[in-house]
């Protein structure tokens, strides 16, 4: 997603890319160049001598060139041209590191942003459940109450049933055939037959 504007310059050991940090840079070829000299008087022991470091690099320009003096011009411009083009790059490294910084800090914003609302969110989702829940329960618990009262209710139902049952086949005296009978004098010629 974002890649630090620093990363191409550098090579993996730390040190500098050439070909990056010099890449819009015109540099005239030279036979001995200035990181050649650099090497050459890092590599010296500490505490050496003035006399022994011109000693050393005359060797070693002598290895590429016998003109010692144009040599030695030609490093001091190679030198200042990488050097202009160094700053260069390191202005434009900087300009590049400003704006990447800007980029990952509207990002992080934008990241703290939603994740703010999620937990806003989950927030929400959490109360929301929990009323869902509570409801829930009261509507089970409710649910449950009806299903005890209609069993009650049936055997209720029941019960009044056999008893208007046991009701209709007892009628009442005055709806019995005998009663009727006995009303009418059927019963008496009946018996008389």
């Amino acid at each position: 997603m974002f890649r630090s504007p620093c990363y191409a310059a550098l090579r993996t050991d730390g040190s500098l890319n050439d070909d990056v940090v010099y890449r819009e840079a015109i540099l005239a070829q030279v036979p001995f160049t200035a990181e050649q000299a650099i090497d050459v008087l890092v590599e010296l022991p500490s505490g050496v001598t003035s006399r022994r470091r011109f000693q050393a690099m005359q060797e070693a320009i002598s290895v590429a060139t016998d003109d010692l003096s144009h040599a030695g011009h030609l490093v001091v411009s190679d030198a200042a041209q990488k050097m202009v083009s160094l700053n260069l790059h390191l202005n434009r490294s900087r300009e590049e590191l400003k704006s990447f910084r800007r980029n990952v800090a509207e990002e992080m914003d934008r990241l703290h942003e939603q994740l703010n609302r999620l937990r806003i969110l989950v927030d929400e989702t959490n109360a929301n459940y929990n009323a869902l829940d509570e409801a829930g329960r009261e509507r089970v618990d409710n649910l449950t109450g009806i299903i005890a009262f209609f069993d009650e209710f049936q055997a209720y139902l029941r019960s009044e049933e056999s008893v208007n049952e046991g009701s209709a086949a007892e009628l009442p005296a005055y709806l019995r055939d005998d009663t009727a009978r006995k009303l009418l004098g059927m019963h008496q010629e009946k018996d008389a037959a």
